[in-house]
């Protein structure tokens, strides 16, 4: 009896000791999880951040890329355009037999200002329901037949105006040079814009102002703007964009050479 209650008192003296052992390992074991799981994050915090700036300089590849590709795909809609102006140029020379090198360059800075100036005139087009009512006519030709319809077209795609079917021109190889204004209600952006998509294409607009032939024909028409070849103002001097620019209504309305109408 005596030597079991020794044994049980021996006992009861450890608890503490080992109670305390547990403690001691219990603390080591949870500082370790601990130390483990601050590694694990640290290593996945860096790669996450690694992803993130990998991620961010694909990003800025891609939008470089893109930006590029732009670029490239402006470059080729300018080079389009410009080929197709040279193009208007050279079939004019087919017809007339001669153009100088001054009036290629000429047309061709032309045609940039009349595209700078509608760039800038974009904010026009919410008006689009206005020009709607707005009726534009144009002969067909053979000089110059698809650069008319091409600016006809964006006329109507990107302004709104009701662009009509071509009429048959009575002398279909002279090129188209002049703008009617045949109807009221019209600002001088309308007319304005029409006379740039015309240079754009590469025509030469020598007049913008009233009809100055078979003038009792369009008298009560709707049609209220007219794309004509005038052999009136052949040898009249072109109306550049800065001098188109700078007209009002009221000039364009009045004309802006004297032409006599008969």
């Amino acid at each position: 009896m005596e030597k079991i209650e020794a044994e049980l008192s021996h006992l009861f003296s450890e608890l503490p000791a080992k109670e305390r052992r547990a403690r001691r390992w219990s603390l080591v074991y949870t500082v370790g999880v601990l130390m483990v799981g601050l590694l694990w994050m640290t290593g996945a915090y860096r790669e996450v951040r690694s992803l993130k700036e990998e991620a961010a300089s694909q990003t800025d590849k891609l939008a470089k890329l893109e930006d590029d590709k732009r670029r490239k795909e402006e470059e080729i809609v300018t080079k389009t355009h410009e080929i197709d102006v040279l193009n208007h140029i050279l079939e004019n020379t087919r017809f007339s037999g001669k153009i100088s090198t001054d009036e290629l360059e000429r047309v061709k800075v032309e045609s940039d200002k009349a595209q700078q100036e509608l760039t800038k005139l974009e904010f026009l087009k919410p008006e689009r329901l206005r020009r709607s009512n707005i009726a534009v006519q144009y002969y067909s030709r053979v000089i110059d037949k698809q650069y008319l319809e091409s600016a006809m077209t964006r006329l109507g795609d990107d302004y709104g105006f009701r662009t009509l079917p071509p009429r048959p021109a009575s002398s279909p190889n002279t090129p188209t040079n002049a703008i009617w204004i045949n109807r009221s209600g019209l600002t001088d952006e309308d007319v304005k814009l029409v006379a740039y998509h015309l240079i754009r294409a590469g025509v030469t607009v020598r007049y913008i102002g009233p009809p100055t032939s078979t003038c009792d024909k369009f008298k009560g028409s709707y049609v209220a703007i007219i794309v004509v070849a005038e052999p009136k103002v052949s040898d009249k001097k072109p109306l550049g964009v800065d001098t188109i620019r700078g007209l009002s209504l009221k000039e364009m309305k009045a004309g802006t050479t004297k032409v006599d109408c008969h």
